[in-house]
């Protein structure tokens, strides 16, 4: 789904998929990074793999 649709969905860790749009920031703690969503309370973790990208798409999308 990722890559038939990267404009609409982001690869946060190896189990989970976000709306791009839902995505406003990230919230650090000693030992993890959570995507904040709009929409829902939920934050769901970000790998320290996909970390970097997703602070560069946030860069950008601004």
């Amino acid at each position: 789904l990722e890559k038939k649709f990267p404009h609409l969905l982001l690869r946060i860790n190896r189990n989970a998929l976000i709306n791009r749009k839902e995505l406003f920031g990230i919230h650090r703690t000693r030992s993890a990074a959570f995507a904040k969503l709009q929409s829902i309370d939920l934050q769901p973790q970000i790998s320290r793999r996909n970390l970097a990208a997703i602070k560069e798409i946030l860069r950008n999308d601004k």
